[in-house]
């Protein structure tokens, strides 16, 4: 099934690459100033400008989600047409 298979992997690739890195290098430092160091560390300034900046870029972190669920979902849809057809 190789159209599924491209489809699939891509999805793969989107949730790695695009959600679980942009994760792991872009939100877990703003949510370290933000929840763990708070205003204890920074001023409100600097929690108010890292809170804008975590909200912009979650959308386009959800928006990376639904590539990764249309992608998933053509893949196993192209699977299952095929499994279909075979039958």
């Amino acid at each position: 099934m190789p159209r599924a298979r491209w489809w699939i992997l891509g999805s793969l690739l989107t949730l790695f690459f695009g959600e679980f890195l942009f994760s792991v290098l872009y939100f877990w430092p703003r949510n370290e100033i933000l929840f763990t160091e708070g205003a204890a560390v920074h001023s409100a300034e600097v929690l108010r400008r890292t809170a804008t900046e975590f909200e912009n870029a979650h959308r386009g972190r959800l928006a990376m989600s639904a590539v990764t669920t249309v992608a998933a979902c053509l893949g196993f849809l192209g699977a299952y047409r095929e499994w279909v057809t075979r039958r």
